[in-house]
């Protein structure tokens, strides 16, 4: 994960970007798209768990399972998005749960669904291969009737919310356990995208951001995204709404 770290002037954000855009079936994903019985729940000091939370329901939450043993430590935030931005929160499992045995919160977009869902979802079968382009034609545009994505980036803006509110929510179990200031957004291929998306819209929010604060103000992602909403980057249900104008 490579960290960028923002000091526009009346922004003081420290984001860490990492944008796993590979191919990774055999370490990072097992083949049934979830942690098989027995498995060790991470290599990290911490035991690491999957489960759900009623207060975010299309994602999959990855965390240190006794939280009292971080003795204070606040746990980054690592936001992940699905190869082939598939709906499963369970299809990388054992990677997710490996980063979070090293202290992190993971969100996993995508719901915890059963064994033979979890895969990344196959294309349909083509009758036969579209022809090249033309050499010097723009291939800028996306393929056409390629199916819709199962997840949106909007979704990993949803994670960062969640979390940030839960930071602060004194009955959650996990208040000032979280930090704030260390989110990553990342995925695999499709996912990598839709974190690339996510960050051209926070980068295109700092500059916008860093014009109308004072000099050495500070703003918490509560209030970043209070000012996306008022700057229509988000709309009424906190979603992004401007994604394609900043890339």
């Amino acid at each position: 994960m490579t960290p960028i770290r923002w000091r526009h002037q009346g922004i003081n954000l420290v984001v860490l970007i990492a944008l796993l855009i590979f191919c990774w079936q055999s370490a990072a994903q097992n083949p049934g798209g979830s942690q098989p019985p027995g498995t060790t729940p991470g290599t990290g000091p911490y035991k690491a768990v999957m489960e759900m939370d009623a207060g975010l329901p299309d994602h999959t939450i990855y965390r240190p399972d006794n939280l009292s043993e971080l003795n204070g430590v606040s746990l980054p935030i690592v936001v992940w998005g699905n190869g082939a931005c598939v709906n499963a929160g369970n299809a990388f499992s054992s990677f997710l749960t490996d980063i979070s045995s090293y202290g992190y919160l993971v969100i996993a977009l995508g719901p915890i669904v059963q064994r033979d869902t979890a895969s990344p979802a196959q294309p349909p079968p083509q009758a036969a291969a579209a022809p090249l382009p033309p050499q010097g034609a723009d291939s800028s545009e996306p393929p056409r009737g390629l199916p819709p994505a199962a997840t949106h980036p909007s979704q990993m803006i949803d994670a960062i919310q969640w979390a940030t509110a839960e930071n602060e929510r004194a009955a959650s179990k996990y208040y000032k356990r979280l930090n704030g200031g260390k989110i990553a957004v990342m995925g695999q291929s499709c996912g990598g995208v839709q974190a690339i998306q996510v960050l051209g819209l926070i980068v295109a929010l700092a500059k916008a951001l860093a014009r109308k604060k004072p000099k050495g103000g500070k703003m918490s992602l509560r209030a970043v995204s209070a000012a996306m909403a008022a700057q229509g980057y988000l709309n009424e249900r906190g979603r992004p709404v401007r994604l394609k104008s900043v890339m």
